[in-house]
């Protein structure tokens, strides 16, 4: 790998080494970036802080998303799924946040420049539901399950998080902080096994 070479392997963090530009605003830099490149797909994460992300040219409205995973050597992009998550129907968890509003209205309404759909994530009942996936249980366990069972924050709030998804992120958890609620479907929280999504462009 030549010096010059911004790759970065799986997996691995970088402080952020430019500017997050925010239409004709002063530029922000973002803190950190990560970028994980697999054999199917590749994933790029920014951090620019909670509640300050909206749909300004350079936060998640401006496809220079795909120009920065060229910049890092991948090649080919398709498809693009949005990790947000808001739902006012309250036979499904309810949420809204005003970063994850900003990517679901980014993604909805600027066309981020790949051949594939922009996948958004979204409740059961959302009429502009067009697909559902479910993580095969075998996986779904891997990353959400607690011991002893049965995942119950309110029941069992002393399960120890063995899965890692739990064990990274369960001390952030809604309610009593112990564990995320994860089920079939988002009754309780946002992390299902069954995911509802839908899409434009």
């Amino acid at each position: 790998m030549a010096s010059h070479d911004t790759r970065l392997r799986v997996g691995a963090r970088r402080p952020g080494t430019g500017e997050v530009r925010a239409g004709d605003e002063q530029p922000r830099p973002s803190a950190t970036y990560e970028l994980a490149v697999g054999e199917h797909s590749a994933r790029l994460v920014f951090d620019l802080g909670d509640r300050a992300t909206t749909t300004r040219r350079g936060d998640v409205g401006d496809p220079d998303g795909a120009r920065l995973l060229r910049r890092f050597g991948e090649r080919r992009e398709d498809d693009i799924v949005g990790s947000g998550y808001v739902n006012d129907d309250p036979a499904c968890f309810p949420y809204d946040h005003p970063d994850q509003r900003a990517l679901i209205d980014a993604l909805r309404t600027v066309d981020q420049g790949v051949p594939g759909r922009q996948w958004l994530r979204t409740a059961p009942s959302d009429p502009a539901r067009v697909t559902t996936r479910v993580v095969p249980k075998d996986e779904f366990a891997r990353a959400t399950a607690v011991d002893p069972a049965p995942i119950d924050p309110d029941a069992n709030p002393d399960a120890r998080r063995v899965g890692a998804f739990q064990r990274v992120y369960g001390w952030i958890a809604f309610g009593n902080g112990t564990y995320w609620w994860t089920e079939e479907l988002p009754r309780h929280s946002f992390f299902s096994r069954s995911q509802d999504f839908s899409a434009s462009f």
